[in-house]
């Protein structure tokens, strides 16, 4: 077979881009690409962060929970909440207006001596019609706990069978989750917790669960940089092949190894799989080994043994490219220690592109050069609404529109001209920290072209 166009990259990559929002994101962060190719978007540590497709340029990013999820066509993103141990639920809003579509609550409790609701976790399909939870129930004190999943249709309100796991699930969120995975049709979905070793596998129509262990009494790999971190797990990364038959695992030992689902079947040999410590110098070290599969699953991207990024066969386990870290100036702050390791991948949907998260911004790849990125149509009138009136260090939200062609839109707030905030649905927030008259405009960015608003004067009393 001819070998993928990523193989015939250079040594750059299109772009590579540092962003001041890096202090902000903790763990492997979700990438994402808006239908068109535009505009791009990492999620994790608490923002949602947007960047344009066509040299990088970061937009701005809007605050959110740990854990939230565009789907593909950027409409709906899944929000989970948790109100100390007795409330918890996942939301599903619309990703451009902020209306909630779908509140999914916790499982209830299986019995009354679990009465500590200690977690809450969802994952969503791609397509944004099939939403699975894990709710976590514990006896205090916390030496008994039930993890409680469950499949939940979005479109027609069918539910799954209630699947009990008898495990340690009370995970903390921080500084990462426990790796897991769901299946693009919703069917099966990969979990691991953090107090033990085993990878469980569960079919969420058939309420079925295989259990298996893959590191078992293997040492730990030291960090390429030697830095561990906290609350690592003994699998650092699942990537589920996108067809649902395959997965693959990155783990504590330094090994990448290759599954068939739902068989747990191996699949060749395993790789060497760089571990590196992230975000040392900060009050969320932790331990990474990203990996990622082409739509079409015949490529893989992981860190080799020497933690450098990587595109392989996922077959034979050539190697195609390498994706060198970017050569950035980091702040001064990150100290000596810093490695600036890839953090995530994300392929584009015709396999020839591959966009990259490191410690320290995000790179492109693609060959052969990235086509034109063209949006369906101009944007109309920009329009920003909200008070002409503001207490000094109170904070006001005002409403940005713009008149499109249904292609996703970043909104960004200028107060005095300076950036301050940015969104998709466009109700955007500003603390006015001086008193007198100040100007706010509102900027449309659809990845191609941008429109401002009219000034609009705010005066902070």
């Amino acid at each position: 077979a001819p070998l993928p166009a990523l193989a015939t990259c250079g040594a750059g990559p299109v772009w590579a881009t540092a962003t001041d929002i890096y202090e902000i994101v903790y763990g492997s962060p979700e990438l994402s690409v808006a239908p068109g190719g535009a505009l791009a978007a990492r999620a994790g540590g608490g923002p949602l962060a947007f960047y344009r497709m066509s040299d990088g340029e970061a937009l701005g990013a809007e605050w959110g929970n740990w854990d939230e999820t565009l789907d593909a066509s950027w409409e709906r993103r899944m929000v989970q909440v948790q109100q100390g141990d007795e409330a918890a639920w996942v939301e599903i809003r619309d990703a451009r207006t902020g209306e909630i579509l779908h509140t999914q609550p916790a499982a209830p409790s299986p019995g009354p001596d679990l009465t500590w609701l200690r977690l809450l976790r969802g994952f969503i399909t791609p397509d944004g019609t099939r939403l699975a939870t894990m709710t976590c129930w514990s006896r205090i004190p916390s030496d008994v706990s039930t993890a409680r999943i469950q499949l939940h249709d979005l479109g027609t309100g069918a539910e799954g069978p209630l699947i009990d796991l008898d495990v340690d699930c009370g995970d903390n969120l921080w500084p990462r989750a426990a790796p897991g995975a769901l299946s693009g049709d919703g069917r099966r979905l990969v979990l691991t917790f953090m107090a033990q070793p085993e990878v469980f596998v569960v079919d969420l129509e058939a309420g079925t669960v295989a259990v298996f262990d893959p590191v078992g009494d293997l040492p730990d790999a030291v960090p390429v940089n030697e830095n561990w971190g906290y609350g690592n797990t003994a699998i650092l990364d699942i990537a589920l092949r996108p067809d649902g038959d395959a997965m693959a695992l990155s783990d504590r030992t330094g090994r990448l190894t290759r599954w068939s689902l739902p068989g747990l079947a191996s699949l060749g040999e395993p790789w060497d799989a760089g571990l590196v410590g992230i975000n040392q110098n900060t009050y969320g070290p932790s331990l990474e080994s990203p990996v990622s599969w082409s739509p079409d699953g015949a490529l893989l991207a992981h860190l080799d043994g020497d933690g450098e990024a990587v595109v392989r066969q996922a077959g034979d386990g050539e190697v195609l490219l390498a994706l060198p870290r970017p050569d950035l100036t980091p702040p001064d702050w990150t100290g000596e220690a810093l490695f600036n390791p890839a953090t995530a991948f994300r392929f584009s949907a015709d396999g020839d592109g591959v966009l990259v998260a490191f410690e320290l911004g995000l790179a492109l790849w693609r060959c052969p050069a990235p086509p034109p990125v063209t949006a369906p149509d101009a944007l109309g009138p920009v329009t920003i609404e909200g008070p002409a009136s503001v207490a000094l260090y109170d904070t006001g939200t005002w409403t940005a529109s713009a008149a499109t062609d249904g292609q996703p839109v970043v909104f960004r707030l200028l107060l005095d001209g300076v950036p301050v905030a940015a969104g998709l649905h466009g109700l955007l927030s500003a603390s006015l920290s001086s008193p007198g008259a100040h100007t706010l405009q509102a900027i449309a960015d659809d990845g191609v072209t941008q429109a401002a608003s009219p000034v609009l004067e705010v005066v902070s009393n």
